[in-house]
């Protein structure tokens, strides 16, 4: 069967000019003109469809931005699906926020069309091998992410976060996927800006927050359970050293911005990376295995591909059969004077005929499956299914 993706690889400068809303995303795929899923990320932009898309509108949306389209078919289309899934081709390798992001794109595409049998198969295939990985090597439970690592930590320190008030200074980058980690924990999360505009970027990744002026960081760090430092400032933003003992500090930023006393104890960008530096090693002694598990999903792919193929070829093969034996029936009336008993009976015969005729040679290479159905095709000529039989 065929299968493809369509992807373009660019980097974070050019995807930050290029960024398609659900919406738009919804009027691209009605201009693809056939059903699609569109996987649209931080960090990627991919097609998978069964038939190959014109790339044109999508490439003209860049306006000469340097970027590299690479395109798979078939059976690699399906193994770069698995890839995703598991996180291999993410920023963070075996991140799990891209399974879901997979699960969301394809319960939208469901939304606008009617997929058919065989791509129902292959994205439910996908999401059970991404859920059997995570599940089996438990990735998550050794996260690489930075924001995601510090907000596990503030988890693991402070517990139960519905009633912790929450300080983020900052608008960047990682301040915005801290704030997205700590999004279901009801926690108050108040995040101090410089910009009012900086509030937009946070929408436009879908998350909620309450921002307060950059000027009154202070009154808001004496009620904080945790302060979270995240900005772009070359100097010191925060005196911590008036705060209680009990308030969780964390310095995501370079050069550090806040000052802490001697026995305070502030959590940096060394301390995450070496908790993370721990975690990759555990990752990847698991790659190995995750490589495993995908290979036995494509020998599924492909036992299942030659049972689609090998169907599809037998029921031409009975539609040339059926045309066979409706165009002799016709010839036997002109030449026969025959009732309507008898010409049932006759079409009944030419078929049934036909089909033992045919009975040997289908069991003879029905043991070859890799072979069965392309000897089929070769030996009946079924890729010429416009063709048409006549008796003369």
């Amino acid at each position: 069967m065929e299968f493809e993706v369509f992807g373009i690889d660019a980097d974070q400068s050019v995807r930050d000019q290029v960024h398609y809303s659900e919406r738009e995303c919804m009027l691209l795929a009605q201009d693809i003109g056939q059903p699609c899923l569109i996987l649209q990320t931080c960090h990627r932009f991919e097609i998978y469809s069964k038939k190959p898309i014109d790339p044109d509108r999508i490439v003209q949306a860049y306006q000469g931005l340097p970027i590299k389209i690479y395109t798979y078919k078939d059976q690699e289309a399906y193994r770069h699906l698995l890839e995703v899934v598991n996180g291999l081709h993410s920023q963070i390798f075996g991140e799990d926020e891209i399974l879901h992001q997979f699960k969301m794109a394809y319960e939208r595409a469901c939304l606008s069309y009617d997929f058919d049998a065989a791509l129902h198969h292959i994205f439910q295939e996908a999401l059970r091998c991404g859920k059997e990985c995570r599940r089996d090597y438990q990735l998550s439970k050794h996260p690489l992410s930075l924001s995601y690592l510090a907000a596990q930590e503030i988890k693991k320190r402070k517990g139960d976060l519905r009633k912790r008030r929450i300080l983020v200074l900052g608008g960047g980058k990682i301040a915005q996927q801290v704030v997205a980690h700590l999004q279901n924990t009801n926690a108050t999360v108040h995040v101090a800006l410089r910009r009012q505009e900086q509030i937009s970027c946070f929408l436009r990744e879908g998350i909620e927050l309450a921002p307060i002026p950059f000027e009154a960081k202070e009154q808001y760090a004496q009620q904080a359970d945790v302060v979270i430092a995240a900005t772009s400032a070359p100097h010191i933003v925060l005196d911590t050293r008036s705060l209680s003992k009990e308030t969780m500090l964390l310095d995501l930023s370079s050069p550090r911005n806040l000052l802490g006393a001697i026995d305070q104890e502030i959590y940096t960008l060394d301390t995450f990376a070496a908790l993370s530096k721990r975690n990759l090693s555990f990752r990847q002694e698991n790659l190995e295995h995750i490589q495993e598990r995908i290979e036995h999903f494509i020998q599924e792919f492909k036992a299942w591909e030659t049972r689609q193929d090998t169907k599809e070829t037998i029921q031409t093969l009975h539609e040339q059969i059926d045309t066979i034996a409706n165009d002799t029936s016709l010839y036997l009336r002109r030449k026969l004077d025959l009732n309507e008993r008898e010409q049932r009976l006759a079409a009944q015969s030419v078929q049934a005929a036909l089909f033992r005729l045919l009975k040997t040679p289908f069991q003879n290479v029905k043991g070859d499956q890799e072979h069965y159905h392309p000897m089929l095709k070769a030996l009946f000529d079924l890729e010429e299914k416009e063709e048409e039989y006549h008796v003369s």
